[in-house]
């Protein structure tokens, strides 16, 4: 076979990103923390750009932080401080002798995001240095802690350390919950009757109590990798008049300006090297300024979209939000849909006391009998009310709210019904069976 090398002219059409297009749409596509991350980097890096106006001293999450966020989708703000972090301060603050401080700290180490204690620590040979009663009484010591529940090494033992810690007498359910956790699980309540000699109307009120605990306690911390805070980047609220008013949150943008030092600066100031560095900078300055001015823009007529097009929605409430997508608002404004979903991605909206994501008010649709669609989060509404209406000692299957809705007009599968119930954390018809109407 015979090798033969030759050169060829090829034409074809390529699409390339120039650095000012990547870099607005990457600043579109920024959360409002990851902007002031990315423009506090940028000040830093670029001595040509100065901020006029710190908002008086006041961090732009101090003055978000405190707005109340009250929504069914529980959109809340997250803590000042992760698990770790809590623990260690708790430690701190008590009369522990240097080698339970090191032994109570270590163990600290070993707790998972939800609070429990990583069984891994037993193969720490750190521990090795002290006797089974020391490092007995450093676990108990950490189990003592808020969260009530942290450092328990599984779920029984998390629960059994509520329970003790409740005040009231709660003998039977720490035996249900260390002996029959499962059957609990799995709504046996008359396994569990005759299990531990108890009656009916005992059993729920135990189940009660055990399903009102906290099976991840540390979830209630952010976690090492969250963000601090949610940050509305739009603020609606309606004038003495009634209009709707819709406005950027100034605080996520703060004021940042060339340097008027540099731009005062004649060439004859300048020696060749200096005159390179600052026509550099000065033109990077210029293209981040306009990527935020774009962002601005976008976002806010993006918004204005949605308010269109969902007006019903601020008019009537939820049970009136449309089923929309990406598209109509693209079509709306011209736009492709990739801007748009940059721009609704990771944005919030503060209206009416309530923080909610932008992605809100793109509910999917579910087909009505009568050839309409209607969203998805007024289905799931439906849904919720169905389920609170129902006979506790029978209630609803999946299937059964299936035909239920679809005599309301809804035609939805049993599947779905069974997906939605989940993404509302409502429990099976199983788990949701009462077995006496008793309240005590």
């Amino acid at each position: 076979m015979k090798l033969e090398f030759h050169l060829a002219l090829e034409q074809k059409q390529q699409l390339t990103l120039t650095p000012s297009l990547r870099l607005s749409i990457d600043i579109l596509q920024d959360t409002s923390l990851e902007l002031e991350e990315r423009i506090a980097q940028e000040l830093q890096e670029n001595p040509l750009l100065e901020q006029t106006d710190l908002s008086q001293g006041e961090s732009y999450n101090d003055a978000i932080r405190y707005y109340k966020a009250e929504s069914g989708e529980q959109f809340h703000f997250k803590k000042d401080v992760d698990i770790w972090e809590h623990l260690q301060f708790q430690i701190s603050t008590l009369e522990l002798s240097t080698e339970e401080r090191a032994l109570v700290s270590r163990l600290v180490e070993y707790i998972e995001p939800t609070g429990y204690l990583n069984k891994e620590y037993t193969k720490d040979k750190f521990f090795n240095r002290y006797d089974e009663d020391t490092r007995g009484k450093a676990l108990w010591t950490l189990q003592q802690l808020h969260p009530t529940g942290v450092g328990a090494r599984d779920l029984a033992e998390c629960l059994s350390i509520q329970l003790r810690r409740r005040g009231d007498d709660t003998t039977c359910a720490v035996q249900i919950v260390e002996q029959s956790l499962e059957d609990v699980a799995s709504s046996r309540v008359e396994k569990i009757a005759q299990t531990h000699q108890l009656s009916i109307p005992e059993v729920e009120k135990c189940m009660r109590i055990i399903r009102s605990l906290d099976p991840k306690p540390g979830l209630r911390y952010s976690s090492r990798e969250e963000a601090q805070a949610i940050v509305p980047d739009i603020v609606m609220s309606r004038n003495e008049k009634g209009e709707m008013q819709i406005q950027l949150n100034e605080r996520t943008y703060p004021q940042i300006i060339i340097n008027p030092y540099y731009s005062s600066l004649t060439p004859d100031q300048l020696d060749a090297r200096s005159k390179v560095y600052i026509s550099s900078k000065t033109q990077r300055a210029k293209i981040f300024l306009e990527a935020i001015a774009q962002r601005r823009t976008t976002i806010l007529r993006v918004m204005n979209s949605i308010y269109d097009l969902q007006r019903s929605f601020f008019d009537e409430g939820e049970t009136a939000l449309k089923p929309m997508n990406l598209i109509d608002v693209a079509e709306q404004l011209g736009m492709h849909e990739s801007t748009i979903s940059r721009a609704v991605s990771g944005k919030y909206l503060l209206y009416d006391n309530r923080v909610m994501p932008l992605s809100y008010f793109f509910p999917s649709a579910v087909q009505g009998t009568d050839g309409f669609s209607v969203a998805s989060t007024v289905v799931k509404q439906m849904i919720e009310s169905i389920i609170e209406d129902e006979d506790p000692m029978k209630p609803y299957s999946d299937e059964r709210i299936s035909r239920i809705l679809k005599k309301k007009g809804i035609q939805i599968a049993r599947r779905t019904v069974a997906k939605y119930r989940d993404e509302m954390q409502i429990l099976p018809s199983g788990l949701r069976r009462s077995y006496s109407r008793a309240n005590d």
